[in-house]
């Protein structure tokens, strides 16, 4: 028997009307059981954020980070990946 638990949580804030925050954490426990004993378990944990800048209609810059912890039969997580990005779009009227 296979059992897998998916949880999510997300904030956003709205510091100004330009400039917002989001948070999101998101995982899952997953485990395979075989006549009542657990055989295999794993455990996963993504965190993201993101913090947005729109100074005026059409233009913004974003700028995120990103990381996932994973065990499995361990104490301690280990960091599977980590991340970090930033992205921005203008409009230009002619």
């Amino acid at each position: 028997m296979n059992r897998l638990v998916i949880y999510r949580a997300k904030a956003v804030v709205g510091i100004t009307r330009a400039l917002s925050v989001r948070v999101i954490l998101q995982g899952r426990d997953a485990a395979v059981l075989a006549a009542g004993n657990l055989q295999t378990a794993s455990s996963r944990l993504d965190f993201s954020a993101l913090v947005t800048l729109n100074p005026s209609p059409g233009t913004s810059i974003h700028v995120g980070f990103g990381e996932r912890w994973a065990w499995s039969g361990k104490d301690q997580p280990e960091t599977q990946s980590r991340n970090l990005f930033a992205k921005g779009s203008l409009l230009i009227r002619l």
